[in-house]
């Protein structure tokens, strides 16, 4: 509940700074019954699945075979997953013939082909990008090898577009025209420095214990045989290689700039399949 009225304010806020208080007033009614409508959807698919009842309202069959699971927290997320999934929806699809040499595919099509806007100054230009990267099931626009396509997610893009007036001055010139750029998955090794001061301490101890190994005791460290001195110093000296740092690996996805792509993508004009906007949406009933 704390989300949705913080939502309906900062959209009431926005629409406001932008228009006048009459058509303010009606977006503000309109934002309050579209989600007033929307939490009940979630709210009675919830009870009449997960308690059988509706409005307190027993419903044969599924008052015996209720899924309680619908009437807690993972219940609510997994209904709202699936009402924006049938509702809301904007991709891209981009297909492109099996070339010839299936190898191609990994040498000259890039793995992702990431939406964005680009954002124009007299000196500079900046591409701002249109997918959610934090979300592992929204489409980034990564190649599909199975179906020969790429389908970045553009939703909220669009969902921005259709609310402008046709004659907004940004989208007239061109700042909302979707650009694609090529991105690769770039591996970084990090090496972190670790403890020095224990690295060098563990040093000490594996130096001290092969100087007893070589002269029977008398520096600083160890009683017993050679042998036992000969080992703890392959011991030391391991355990001051990992005192002092420790490497590890990252993948992440960065703009390509130095690699040659020879992608051939479907036009307008191909004989199998062409470029298009797919579009899932839902409009009232009059």
């Amino acid at each position: 509940l704390i989300v949705v009225n913080c939502i309906i304010l900062g959209r009431a806020e926005m629409f406001a700074n932008k228009n006048n208080p009459l058509d303010s007033a009606l977006d503000a009614i309109g934002m309050g019954v579209g989600y007033t409508l929307a939490m009940l959807a979630m709210a009675s698919i919830r009870e009449i699945f997960g308690a059988g009842t509706w409005f307190g309202i027993e419903l044969p069959v599924l008052i015996d075979n209720n899924i309680s699971i619908m009437t807690m927290a993972p219940g609510g997320f997994a209904i709202f997953g699936i009402l924006i999934a049938i509702i809301n929806k904007a991709s891209l699809i981009m297909p492109f013939d099996m070339p010839a040499d299936y190898t191609e595919l990994d040498n000259y099509y890039p793995v992702r082909v990431s939406p964005t806007c680009r954002i124009r100054t007299d000196t500079t230009s900046t591409f701002m990008g249109l997918s959610d990267a934090s979300s592992s099931t929204e489409n980034q626009g990564d190649i599909n090898r199975s179906v020969l396509q790429y389908e970045p997610d553009i939703t909220y893009h669009m969902q921005q577009i259709v609310n402008m007036k046709e004659d907004n001055e940004k989208l007239l010139s061109g700042d909302y025209d979707i650009w694609l750029l090529l991105m690769r998955l770039q591996t970084t090794t990090t090496t972190s420095s670790g403890n020095s001061d224990y690295s060098e301490y563990l040093q000490y101890l594996a130096y001290q214990s092969y100087y007893n190994s070589m002269y029977g005791g008398g520096y600083g460290y160890g009683y017993g045989s050679s042998s036992s001195y000969y080992n703890n110093y392959y011991s030391y000296m391991m355990a001051a290689m990992y005192a002092s740092g420790s490497t590890t690996t990252s993948s992440e996805y960065a703009l390509d700039q130095d690699l040659y792509y020879r992608a051939l993508l479907c036009g307008p004009q191909s004989s199998t399949r062409v470029p298009t906007m797919k579009l899932s949406f839902s409009v009232p009933l009059k």
